[in-house]
């Protein structure tokens, strides 16, 4: 399964990502906060689950409709994981 959780550094959005990538979900992190989003994938690649991380404007209906286009493909240089850092 794969899933893609937008405004997910903190509270509910956070929350919905834990259980997601614990029951095996390989999901992507997104949100305007990069340092957050950050925080949240490495505490979860910590825990050995499959997460990636981008930074996105949800607020910006072009920048949402890329990500859900491309799965973050294209905002490549906005997207991250804690083993490839960019």
């Amino acid at each position: 399964m794969r899933a893609e959780d937008r405004g997910a550094s903190s509270g509910i959005g956070q929350a919905t990502t834990e259980v997601l990538a614990s029951r095996g979900a390989s999901v992507s992190v997104a949100d305007i906060k990069r340092e957050a989003v950050k925080r949240v994938v490495q505490g979860l690649h910590d825990d050995r689950l499959q997460v990636t991380g981008l930074t996105v404007d949800v607020a910006d209906e072009a920048q949402i409709q890329t990500t859900v286009d491309t799965g973050g493909a294209s905002l490549a240089d906005s997207t991250f994981s804690t083993t490839m850092p960019r």
